[in-house]
């Protein structure tokens, strides 16, 4: 079977998810500055984008090369 690339990761609890997606994000960000990047709507992903958030007031996320595409 081939591989597809794709990571399961299972957290002890849900507060850990949003940091863990957040790192996802930094590394492509740092390995492709001009990724394109989907982003989800509604709810779920809130603590993921507040958690970017506060890495881009660190100085840590840098966006402004990437596009970003609301779905």
């Amino acid at each position: 079977m081939a591989s597809t690339g794709m990571r399961v990761c299972v957290f002890p609890s849900a507060a850990e998810v949003p940091e863990a997606a957040a790192d996802v994000v930094e590394r492509v960000l740092e390995q492709a500055p001009a990724a394109a990047l989907a982003l989800a709507t509604g709810r779920t992903p809130l603590a993921t984008y507040e958690a970017l958030a506060r890495r881009h007031r660190r100085g840590r996320v840098d966006v402004s090369k990437a596009a970003l595409f609301g779905i």
